[in-house]
């Protein structure tokens, strides 16, 4: 992994000191100017950002979600987010459920055709726009997800798919979260993997770093402990499920794509991702070497609901 620049500084999530780790520049979306430096706790393993732009919503272009042109679209794309609707019912089977970065709202419409009374919070015009005003889905406009749930409710389920590594503070949503959720209910999270097998392969290279959107990676072992501190017991926590697997794929595909600029070798890149993809798939679905991970908490039946820990 190349050397980045950024002397050590104090752990957000636990408070000791860091090192120095990566610098990497947009590689994903060519957006953002300049190399953003991360650095990694010695202690707790978290994976954090110190150098994120003065506005990072310029790091998103404005085509970052798809909107489908109806719901009949978007009920054709909806299969291939089952997968996230089946864990949700493992844990949950109805009541009310708010997804926060739902994008264009395949997961949502799937949980209110389900049954659940979805709500969402969103900070994408385009999304929240589509949400509200063809799927019937109350929307709240924010970019501080935290705290626009604190005037929500309280709710069964919530869910956030690939949303916490965008977050400055990912544990203030944890604690947000578990201060929402009624006794017994769900907490599902899928994220970034810091321990990914690809990761160590491709550092800076690697698609899921995706500078400077991702402003944070989560250890496994930190999530838990975190969870757990806050009342959560740990019901499932995977690497191996559909939406995981799928981003192993997706991660050599487009990792690979970050070498080159013409266009004529990224499409040559890409296939030979898929092929890296294929010879790699037994070794990613052993222990925790997946790209991605997905985690199902379940708020204690005794835990408060409002002296959860900020």
């Amino acid at each position: 992994m190349n050397a980045p620049l950024v002397m050590g500084t104090r752990c957000t999530a636990c408070g000791n000191a860091t090192q120095a780790f990566l610098a990497a520049p947009d590689y994903n979306r060519h957006l953002a100017p300049g190399e953003f430096e991360y650095v990694r706790c010695g202690t707790c393993g978290y994976i954090e950002l110190v150098n994120p732009p003065p506005d990072l919503s310029q790091a998103y272009p404005q085509d970052y979600y798809i909107i489908p042109d109806s719901v009949e679209t978007l009920a054709s794309w909806a299969p291939h987010e089952q997968y996230k609707l089946d864990l949700l019912l493992q844990q949950v089977q109805g009541g009310r459920l708010l997804e926060i970065g739902p994008g264009n709202g395949t997961f949502a419409f799937l949980a209110q055709r389900a049954g659940f009374d979805v709500h969402a919070i969103e900070m994408d015009e385009r999304c929240a726009a589509f949400l509200e005003g063809m799927l019937r889905i109350p929307t709240t406009r924010s970019a501080d997800e935290a705290q626009a749930m604190a005037g929500l409710g309280s709710f069964d389920a919530i869910c956030m798919w690939q949303v916490i590594e965008h977050l400055r503070d990912p544990f203030a949503m944890l604690a947000a979260a578990a201060r929402a959720l009624r006794p017994g209910g769900a907490l599902i999270l899928a994220t970034p993997n810091p321990a990914a097998m690809q990761f160590r392969l491709l550092g800076r290279h690697w698609v899921h770093l995706d500078a400077p959107r991702h402003v944070c990676l989560i250890p496994i072992a930190l999530m838990r402990e975190k969870a757990q501190a806050l009342g959560f017991r740990v019901a499932l926590c995977t690497t191996t499920d559909a939406g995981s697997l799928s981003w192993n794929t997706f991660g050599w595909e487009y990792s690979l794509q970050t070498y080159v600029r013409a266009q004529w070798m990224r499409r040559v890149a890409a296939r030979a991702g898929r092929v890296v993809a294929a010879i790699t798939a037994a070794t990613e679905r052993q222990g925790i070497a997946g790209t991605a991970y997905t985690m199902a908490l379940i708020k204690a039946d005794d835990a408060p609901s409002s002296r959860a820990p900020a």
